[in-house]
């Protein structure tokens, strides 16, 4: 009597790695269903998130955000790791992926100094500009600076839409710019 391996161990149905495979297929094909239901409650809260910012011509929007915050570190900022994580309100931003508002025309100027205008109790808000003695961080094509306060400090924004440079530990409202593609 022959012995045949092949045959002892037949099986009967689809090879054990053509069902895997086949699982495998059928599981994928699920997880494309459920990632495409995810993007479109992404998209959703995206639009939800974005319905309180104010759009211009240009495509940008614009929040004001009333928190009040400062430019330097605070003690609550700091990670896991130890790092601070300076500009709060630029990680406040960045949740929104956006960033503390750019100011580069007189048109953009008179956006922002409109949101202020519409909540008479704020004085100033931060703007995206900080500074070092006669040395502007920013090399904006526009600055709308008070001409008669020094340039050493960090850049808030009044009710007329002028600029001016204040200590970066005060803590006051901000305005975040989210670029829209």
């Amino acid at each position: 009597m022959q012995f045949s391996f092949h045959e002892f161990f037949a099986f009967e149905g689809p090879a054990p790695l053509e069902t895997r495979f086949a699982s495998l297929v059928s599981h994928v094909q699920d997880l494309d269903k459920q990632v495409a239901r995810l993007q479109k409650k992404v998209a959703g809260l995206e639009q939800a998130a974005h319905t309180s910012w104010n759009a211009t011509d240009s495509g940008s929007l614009y929040k004001l955000f009333e928190q009040r915050r400062s430019w330097i570190s605070l003690p609550s900022s700091v990670n896991s790791s130890g790092i601070s994580r300076p500009y709060f309100f630029q990680s406040h931003c960045q949740s929104f992926d956006a960033h503390l508002a750019v100011i580069d025309s007189e048109a953009k100027n008179n956006f922002i100094k409109g949101l202020i205008e519409e909540k008479p109790t704020i004085d100033y808000v931060w703007i995206g500009v900080k500074t070092r003695t006669s040395n502007p961080s920013s090399h904006a094509s526009f600055s709308n600076f008070d001409k008669e306060n020094p340039i050493d400090g960090c850049a808030v924004m009044d009710h007329a839409g002028v600029w001016s440079i204040r200590s970066c530990e005060q803590l006051r409202p901000f305005v975040c710019q989210m670029v829209v593609i």
